[in-house]
Formats: C-alpha cells, sequence, structure tokens
C-alpha cells in the first residue's frame, strides 16, 4: 500500500528528533513541532508532497540570528534523506536574504535571479512557516512582517491566498 505524504512526513519527522530539533526552542515550541506543522499546512494546501518535505526539513541548516538552532546533518546526507530537490529547496530557504528577497516582489517587481525554478515553491514554503507561527502564536504576528508576505501571497493558489489572509485577520484580531 502507497504510503500517503502526511504518514511520510510524520515518519521523517523522527530524523529530525534523532538530529535534536525536539531540543531546539522555536516560537514557543520545538524546531520538530514547528517544522511538522510548517509541512503540514503545505500538505494541506495539497502541494507536491517533495515540497511538503522540504516544509519538514526547513530550518536544519539553522535559522537566521538563532545560532544554536542548526542540526548537524550534512546536504549530501540530508539529499539522500529526503532527495534532491527537497534539499535543494532547503538549502534556498536557508541561504535566501529574506530582504533582498522581499523587496524583490514589491511594487510589481520580479527579480529575474528569483523566477527560477522553484521560486513558487521557495514562496510556498515561506508562507507556511509564517502562517504555522502565526496559528500557534498570533500575538507575535508583527504588522511590519505582515506587509512582506503580502508582497508573495498574490503569486500563489486563490485558496492558499485565501488561508493566509485569513490567518493573519484572526492573529490581529486576537491582539485587539
Amino acid at each position: 500500500m502507497k504510503q500517503s505524504c502526511e504518514q511520510k512526513l510524520r515518519k521523517l519527522a523522527e530524523v529530525l528528533e534523532y538530529l535534536g530539533a525536539n531540543h531546539i526552542s522555536h516560537s514557543g515550541s520545538t524546531l520538530t513541532e514547528h517544522s511538522l506543522g510548517t509541512a503540514l499546512i503545505l500538505n494541506q494546501w495539497q502541494l507536491d508532497c517533495h515540497i511538503c518535505v522540504a516544509g519538514l526539513f526547513h530550518a536544519v541548516y539553522g535559522l537566521p540570528g538563532i545560532s544554536s538552532s542548526r542540526t548537524t546533518i550534512t546536504r549530501p546526507l540530508l539529499e539522500r534523506i529526503i532527495g534532491t530537490y527537497a534539499e535543494s529547496l532547503v538549502w534556498r530557504y536557508y541561504k535566501a536574504d529574506r530582504d533582498i528577497f522581499f523587496n524583490s516582489f514589491s511594487e510589481e517587481r520580479q527579480d529575474a535571479s528569483l523566477a527560477g525554478s522553484g521560486c513558487n515553491d521557495l514562496i510556498y514554503l515561506i508562507l507556511a512557516n509564517y502562517v504555522e507561527q502565526a496559528i500557534r502564536n498570533p500575538k507575535n504576528v508583527k504588522l511590519e512582517g505582515i506587509g512582506n508576505i503580502l508582497h508573495i501571497v498574490e503569486y500563489v493558489e486563490a485558496s492558499v491566498q485565501l488561508f493566509v489572509v485569513t490567518v493573519i485577520d484572526n492573529a490581529l484580531k486576537s491582539q485587539e
């Protein structure tokens, strides 16, 4: 019997635990819980499973500004575990300069270097990461971050746009 993407994600989450991600704090939870939540949101959006797997491992190389967030896995080993495309998406997520990325979508300017293969998948990954944290900790949603999200949300399917905007709206209402 073929394994569903959600079953695969839950099994691969054990790899994150083995790497110690369950001992790394992240936005009021553990990196394992956050990463699995991110992956499950991507799965709920019915994206290809390799994108969901990238969502599960999106932070294994580290998080901006959090030096203790890096796991010890190497790129070649992660590629063997999750596949070439998923690992390359994880690496792009890790290496992306967020200011340059978000600015390239502002005022209807899209940087040609970002428009290549996997750009939409990277957008979905960034959105799912944001949404997972906004659902879990709505009081931590900041207005300055919302602007960045709204610059890129127009590049995804309408159902995902509605999901993201609804989460942001609920987070802002919880802060009133």
